[in-house]
């Protein structure tokens, strides 16, 4: 037997693994879970260069201290207590400490940023630069590593941050010291801030030791399963609804495939391998339309550029078109046309009355007399007493034709 005691403990990915690995679940479960477990992010306290410890803080100006003052601290595993009465500049070395590595403050963040905004200079000792540093030693040679943040304006977020190592040659942070690793074991928490996550919500103190216990990886998985089962509601609910639409359109068909087809969907749970075996099993007819469909899906449609210019030379036309309607080309076409009507009219009444002649005006003096002399003396004497010598009656210059009988021609 292998005494278990010298290997070093599995990760959560992997305990997860091996639990998944004999769930019992169906293999298309396992593998959709195993994509979304995510990688295995193992926070180990210590830098790029290797473990990181303090061993000393100084500060000047900042906060509670006033002129340059270190603190030193005995580098080494296990725990350091700095005790000391309220007023004595514990806080603000822990504060310092952890504004020199991260160039924030957790205590003020969220709450009373105005009065932590104003407050953050010592102001007993207005004359002295605000400046916090902390030496570290890191790796296993315990190398010397000196983190300093100064201030040169008025506001805490007017500074900067230089590590340098004992030599004086310039280093990079992130070279120095891991941040997901920073957030995890910070070198300080002060009482008040241990206080407000154990007295604060539910809610926070669940985050908090999901943190200390190195359990984001679940969060994070259980966050994506979430996500991931909502999809799969979303699609279960749209093939439902389109399952629906295929079930109405299956219903008036008098074929003895869609009436299968329909009693493989209607139930709790749909058939799909039957309606796939329908779908797979085609008779000839059914290959000869789908030749004749696939022969339609090939062609080609018409080039869209092409259409684009037939449209625009179309509507072209057709705006010369309702111009010229009104204009002085369709007044003479209508003017022609009428014309033409008139010459028409003529034509088709000399057809009707070939004889017709216009007459021309009575000669002056005859009064009543028609064409064959049928007047009379007596007609010539009441004509003279009717008016004045000349005067016509009405209807004297009219002539009406006559037939001629039998004996008018001697006269």
């Amino acid at each position: 037997m292998t005494d278990r005691t010298d290997q070093s403990p599995a990760s959560l990915r992997a305990l997860l693994l091996d639990r998944l690995g004999h769930s019992g679940l169906a293999p298309e479960v396992r593998a959709l879970l195993r994509e979304l477990l995510p990688e295995d992010r193992s926070k180990e306290v210590g830098g790029g260069a290797g473990h990181v410890q303090l061993r000393s803080i100084t500060a000047a100006g900042w906060r509670g201290i006033g002129p340059r003052t270190t603190l030193e601290l005995p580098p080494g595993p296990g725990l350091v207590v700095v005790a000391g009465p309220n007023g004595s500049g514990k806080s603000s070395f822990a504060e310092a400490a952890e504004i020199a590595i991260t160039g924030r403050n957790s205590r003020w963040e969220g709450r009373r940023a105005g009065d932590w905004q104003k407050g953050w200079r010592n102001l007993h000792s207005s004359d002295v630069t605000p400046e916090v540093g902390v030496e570290l030693a890191v790796g296993e040679p315990c190398e010397r590593v000196i983190v300093r943040r100064t201030w040169h304006g008025a506001k805490v977020d007017d500074a900067r941050t230089e590590v340098r190592g004992v030599d004086g040659s310039e280093r990079k942070l992130e070279e120095v010291l891991n941040a997901e690793a920073l957030d995890l074991a910070r070198p300080f928490l002060p009482y008040s801030e241990l206080g407000s996550m154990i007295n604060g919500t539910l809610g926070n103190l669940h985050d908090a030791f999901f943190k200390l216990l190195g359990l984001e990886l679940l969060a994070e998985f259980d966050g994506r399963v979430m996500a991931a089962a909502s999809e799969c509601e979303k699609a279960v609910k749209r093939a439902e609804s389109l399952t629906g639409q295929l079930l109405e359109e299956l219903a008036p068909l008098d074929d003895s495939r869609a009436r299968e087809a329909a009693q493989a969907l209607s139930g709790a749970k749909p058939d799909l391998g039957r309606v796939r075996a329908l779908l797979e099993s085609r008779v000839p007819a059914a290959e000869a339309e789908l030749g004749k469909l696939r022969q339609y899906a090939s062609l080609a449609g018409p080039d869209l550029r092409e259409v684009r210019g037939a449209v625009a030379r179309l509507r072209g036309a057709a705006a010369a078109a309702e111009e010229a309607r009104y204009g002085s080309a369709e007044e003479a076409r209508r003017l022609a046309g009428l014309l033409e009507s008139a010459l028409e009219h003529q034509r088709r009444s000399e057809q009707r009355l070939p004889g017709l002649r216009h007459a021309g005006p009575a000669r002056p003096g005859l009064v009543g007399a028609g064409a064959g002399g049928g007047g009379t003396a007596a007609d010539g004497r009441r004509g003279s007493r009717g008016g004045p010598q000349g005067v016509r009656r009405r209807g004297a210059g009219r002539t009406r034709p006559r037939t001629a009988g039998p004996g008018m021609a001697a006269r």
